[in-house]
This record gives C-alpha cells, sequence and structure tokens, in this order.
C-alpha cells in the first residue's frame, strides 16, 4: 500500500510579521492550559464542583477567546492530569514495594542480633 505523506512546514523567515502572531497563540494556550488544568486539579482534589461545559465558558470568558483554545487546553489538561494521578499511583506502589522490602530487612537484622 503507498502512503501519500505531504509537509505544511513553513519558515519564520518566510514570514517574519507570522512570529509575533503565533508565539502570541502559543503564549495565550499556555496559559489556558495552565488555567484549565489548575482547575481540573483543585476539582479533583480539593472539592471545587463545576461541569466541563462550565470549565470551558469559564475561561472562554476569562481569555475572551472563541471555543476552539479553550477546549483543546481543556482536553489537554483533562489528559495530563490523568497521566499525573497514573504516574502518582505507580510511584506509591513502588514506594510501598520498596518499604516492604526494607522492613523485612530489618526483622532478618534484629532476628540476627
Amino acid at each position: 500500500m503507498k502512503v501519500f505523506s505531504l509537509s505544511n512546514r513553513f519558515y519564520y523567515r518566510e514570514f517574519p510579521d507570522l512570529k509575533n502572531i503565533i508565539l502570541h497563540d502559543l503564549r495565550v494556550y499556555n496559559r489556558v492550559l495552565h488555567k484549565a488544568y489548575k482547575y481540573l486539579y483543585d476539582r479533583a482534589y480539593k472539592g471545587a464542583s463545576f461541569k466541563d461545559s462550565e470549565l470551558h465558558q469559564l475561561l472562554k470568558k476569562q481569555f475572551h477567546l472563541s471555543d476552539y483554545i479553550p477546549l483543546s487546553a481543556t482536553h489537554e489538561a483533562k489528559a495530563l492530569l490523568k497521566a499525573n494521578a497514573s504516574l502518582n499511583n505507580n510511584l506509591i506502589r513502588k514506594t510501598d514495594k520498596r518499604m516492604k522490602r526494607i522492613k523485612m530487612k530489618i526483622k532478618e537484622k534484629e532476628t540476627k542480633l
């Protein structure tokens, strides 16, 4: 099976005025992403209560944006929060295993003494 690939790359030197616009959009997206993650974290761990649609509307109003950036940021923030929670659970399990091994070694040493 043949695969057709197309690259849509552009270079800053070809569009000098576009560079500042893209950098501004990236900064805004990162700010929205940070705020969405903070709200989702507060909902998950600190008891804040709101729905996802309310979060989207809140971000939309706060940053004066259309739907695209807040929805994308909310989606990515959910994925990041889920990944961080999973990583945290794995680290806790590994730490518990290490603690059990250490306790076993301590008991062995105590019985020898």
